[in-house]
């Protein structure tokens, strides 16, 4: 005796889930023709975008551009952001003692209504 089979019931189509803001902000420095590592957004509202040496390993490497720098960049380009502040991390071993990473700390205006 043979059971019948129940019919396989359709998965529903999956929803595009919505970024998470840290990578929205990362899509929308890029797509302004801004380099940036990494965007990801803290509890308190500020994101953190990372800028880092794209030759690392490279001792004569002339590193990634002043915290600062980026900053002014970031300001130019997005006008509904604040900076928060900025930091990097300088390699004073390293001849010219570039620029190895870079944080700069934004808080994104909301539009009231």
């Amino acid at each position: 005796m043979t059971l019948p089979l129940a019919p396989i019931p359709a998965r529903k189509p999956r929803t595009k889930r919505k970024r998470a803001q840290g990578k929205s902000l990362l899509e929308a420095l890029r797509a302004a023709g801004i380099n940036a590592s990494d965007a990801k957004k803290q509890r308190n509202g500020v994101h953190i975008v990372y800028f880092r040496d794209p030759d690392l390993l490279n001792l004569g490497s002339t590193g990634t551009d002043p915290a600062e720098v980026w900053a002014k960049h970031i300001q130019n380009v997005l006008t509904d952001v604040e900076i928060v502040d900025t930091y990097e991390n300088r390699a004073d071993w390293r001849p010219n003692k570039p620029v190895l990473f870079a944080q700069v700390f934004v808080r994104v205006k909301t539009k009231s209504a």
